[in-house]
């Protein structure tokens, strides 16, 4: 009897070493798995901040030639508006006619409207304010 109760227990310490191996062999199995997504997501967080910053440096240059065409376009409009109401003041000058002064007013008022709204638009844009 105490042999058989001896191979049991040697039967019973394999099973429990193979056992054993098996669950080291697969939990090595998950830690690889785990370590191969970390690696994974360390690379996603690296792209998107290099996405991200990309991105932010690209909106800035974007907000930067909005800006300087909206300048430009409105120093060409205040040019515009400039010559239209010169030359159709000089133009009511020499007819005195009643269609070309009301021309050349409203010509004016278009220029002094539009200097208003540059004024303010451009105390807005110094530095400091």
């Amino acid at each position: 009897m105490s042999n058989i109760i001896q191979i049991l227990i040697v039967i019973f310490s394999l099973v429990g070493t193979i056992f054993t191996g098996v669950m080291v062999y697969f939990m090595s199995k998950i830690n690889k798995k785990q370590e191969d997504a970390a690696v994974k997501v360390e690379q996603v967080k690296s792209v998107l901040e290099t996405t991200q910053l990309s991105g932010t440096k690209k909106m800035d240059i974007l907000v930067k030639v909005a800006n300087d065409t909206h300048t430009l376009v409105n120093s060409n409009m205040g040019v515009q508006l400039k010559i239209s109401a010169v030359a159709l003041r000089r133009v009511a000058n020499l007819t005195k006619e009643p269609d070309d002064i009301a021309a050349a007013d409203l010509a004016e008022k278009a220029l002094s409207s539009h200097e208003a709204k540059q004024t303010i638009v451009d105390s807005r844009n110094k530095p400091g304010v």
